[in-house]
């Protein structure tokens, strides 16, 4: 008699057992390679027995190449016939069925997103693949520069993929990919854009980290304290307030002018008028005050630079001797005391004060005087009349007076 087979296609590389025996003999398996029955072959599967005199159910358990097991397809094989075995479906697209929506930006494992992504594994029109075993992952396809996606881990069951511990690290409006990859074809599908917010707030943090660079005289700019989350998203939600003071040492020990308290608005205190008038480096220090979740103190240097030269110090000569030349040391400063080390290179200058000789004749002065740091030596200088004087130096309006 003719034995009993039932034929059906697998993709390649994958296996199939088949249980139970009938007739007292196990059903086997056998792969078309093209010209023949063989193991391995990709084309069909042959299940053959002996032939039987009632019907039989067989449960054929097939096996994808990285050894997942599919769940079993039972079928009836009758005396003297074959049956088809319905085909297991193509996998050539992937679908969200539930796409992700933020909760706390990346969080540990527990605390992800609020909704998990769930991908199915389709054919061409639709249908979910149930003897599928892909191995879909995900990547962030659109969101905040430098975020991160990570702890997922997925698991499929009958061609739906289900993830858990998904999070990302940052804030911001994202999309992710699912990609899969069957017989060397890679296929892709996009989530629905969600939003990824901050988590609690449990610091504060200058922002830039370094404040400035100030002028002496003027508000000091980039000013400004952020409330974030542990993973440094700024918590926008935040409500409190920040005081600056200045660090024991600074050159000077409070500011000037200008408003050290400022509440926080969508997660930043911007300070923006506070001034100093002493040239140096300082470090500011910054105290949340009412800012739930934060404690503690943070500091951050700043640098004010002198303000431009508004008058000089002309040292006193001494004595000097008609007709000989001597030099003065001069020293550029500006509103506030300040050696003004911004006025450098060669000036000209104006001299002013000693009076000419009986016959007319003047002192000598040098057209221009050479300044580094805001200290220059005006060489040369020669008196031509005996007096008590004084030598006023000036270059606008900046002046000054021996």
């Amino acid at each position: 008699p003719v034995p009993d087979s039932v034929t059906f296609s697998l993709p390649a590389g994958w296996s199939a057992t088949v249980a139970p025996t009938v007739n007292g003999t196990q059903i086997t398996t056998k792969y078309w390679n093209g010209t023949g029955f063989a193991a391995n072959a990709c084309l069909a599967n042959t299940l053959t027995s002996p032939q039987i005199n009632s019907p039989q159910l067989v449960t054929v358990t097939v096996t994808s190449p990285s050894n997942v097991t599919s769940s079993p397809l039972s079928f009836v094989v009758n005396d003297l016939q074959s049956r088809p075995l319905p085909t297991f479906g193509t996998a050539t697209q992937l679908a969200f069925l539930t796409s992700p929506s933020g909760g706390p930006a990346g969080l540990p494992a527990g605390s992800s997103f609020a909704t998990q992504p769930v991908i199915g594994v389709e054919d061409a029109i639709g249908n979910i693949v149930t003897s599928d075993f892909s191995a879909v992952t995900l990547s962030i396809s659109s969101g905040t520069t430098g975020a991160s996606l990570s702890n997922c881990t997925g698991t499929e069951f009958q061609g739906v993929v289900t993830f858990t511990g998904c999070s990302i690290n940052k804030t911001g409006t994202y999309v992710i990919t699912a990609s899969d990859t069957e017989n060397s074809t890679t296929f892709t599908t996009q989530s629905a854009s969600f939003v990824v917010t901050a988590a609690p707030a449990s610091q504060v943090v200058f922002s830039p980290t370094t404040a400035g660079p100030g002028v002496a005289g003027s508000a000091i700019p980039n000013v400004a304290v952020q409330v974030q989350d542990a993973l440094g998203n700024v918590v926008t939600t935040a409500s409190g307030s920040v005081t600056l003071s200045i660090q024991t040492g600074s050159p000077q020990a409070g500011f000037t002018s200008g408003t050290s308290t400022v509440a926080v608005s969508s997660g930043v205190a911007t300070f923006s008028n506070l001034v100093l008038d002493k040239s140096g480096t300082y470090t500011l220090i910054a105290t949340p005050v009412s800012i739930s979740g934060v404690t503690g103190t943070i500091t951050a240097p700043v640098t004010v630079s002198p303000a431009a030269a508004s008058t000089f110090t002309v040292a006193n000569p001494g004595s000097q001797t008609v007709g000989t030349g001597f030099s003065l040391s001069l020293t550029a400063y500006d509103a506030y005391g300040n050696v003004a080390t911004g006025f450098v290179g060669s000036q000209a200058l104006s001299f002013t004060g000693p009076s000419n000789s009986p016959n007319a004749s003047t002192p000598t002065y040098p057209a221009s005087v050479s300044f580094s740091y805001g200290i220059g030596t005006a060489s040369g200088i020669t008196l031509v009349d005996a007096q008590t004087t004084s030598i006023t130096v000036s270059q606008g309006f900046v002046t000054g007076s021996s």
